[in-house]
């Protein structure tokens, strides 16, 4: 896993090429690499909703107080797992939490 500093980040929804609605995040961390991701719901996630408050409860936490947080990419299995600071996130269960990705440019 990488650890990183959370700069700033957005989240936002659009449609893929089959008409399916992704959640996409773009995280700034302390490096020029961005990391943007289109997230899709499945059985760990159940709904965009859920995706989207846990992005942005765990990453305004991390980027409010200098936390860092750890990105894995396994875009061969259309996975990122994002740890997320244990105190942004331990009242919703999860700390690190695994979503189906793809990568975007």
């Amino acid at each position: 896993m990488a650890r990183h500093s959370v700069k700033d980040f957005t989240i936002s929804r659009y449609k893929n090429e089959n008409g399916f609605e992704n959640v996409v995040v773009e995280i700034e961390t302390e490096i020029t690499k961005k990391f943007k991701y289109a997230l899709s719901a499945d059985t760990r996630q159940p709904s965009l909703e859920w995706i989207e408050s846990l992005l942005k409860t765990g990453l305004t936490y991390a980027r409010d107080n200098s936390s860092k947080i750890d990105i894995s990419e396994y875009l061969e299995r259309d996975y990122v797992f994002i740890k997320f600071p244990e105190e942004a996130v331990k009242d919703l269960g999860f700390i690190s939490t695994q979503f189906t990705a793809r990568k975007v440019s």
